[in-house]
């Protein structure tokens, strides 16, 4: 599997992860916000390995605004 297809493998779990971890805080704002920044971290990893740099900048920033809360 080559990396381009790999990304799009992975991808929409990615975007997934991102989307129950933004219901949980809007839910339980403690916990959620704790699980918002791992899943934005873990999509900005996800993002460097795809060179997708300036997106993962965006999610780390959002993450550690997370982590301020």
């Amino acid at each position: 599997m080559s990396g381009s297809s790999v990304s799009a493998a992975v991808r929409p779990f990615a975007r997934r992860g991102g989307g129950l971890a933004r219901q949980l805080s809007q839910h339980d704002p403690a916990d959620g916000s704790r699980a918002l920044a791992r899943s934005l971290l873990d999509r900005s990893a996800f993002r460097i390995a795809a060179c997708e740099f300036g997106p993962a900048l965006d999610d780390f920033r959002q993450a550690l605004r997370c982590m301020e809360d």
